[in-house]
């Protein structure tokens, strides 16, 4: 009886180092590219900071708007904001007031103007 013995492969030793270098290369690959990668991170980020300006406006739209409810409560009317309101809700002046007309440029500058009467 006879016993064979087989010479190990120089390619077998390299088999598992070869694969953990291609499974590193392909996280490394996405972890920059992917879309929650570096790249994409840079993008989110700049997105966040628009975001955040719009914010910022809104909140002073806010506050604006707050104000202007504040100053029409029934406890605390103001009568200049009660008279401008009625003003460009029913345009219309007093007899001893002079009116300039300005060409509107759409029907929100009209409504600016005539606010402003």
């Amino acid at each position: 009886m006879t016993t064979r013995h087989r010479k190990r492969s120089f390619l077998r030793h390299l088999m598992v180092p070869a694969l953990s270098i291609a499974i590193g290369c392909y996280f490394a690959y996405h972890t920059v590219t992917g879309d929650l990668g570096i790249r994409a991170r840079e993008q989110i980020e700049v997105e966040a900071g628009h975001l955040r300006e719009q914010l910022a406006e809104v909140r002073g739209e806010r506050e604006r708007l707050e104000q202007r409810v504040k100053l029409m409560r029934a406890d605390a009317i103001d009568p200049d904001l009660v008279d401008e309101r009625a003003r460009a809700q029913l345009n219309m002046v007093q007899p001893d007031e002079i009116v300039i007309l300005r060409p509107s440029v759409g029907k929100v500058a009209g409504a600016a103007n005539t606010a402003g009467l």
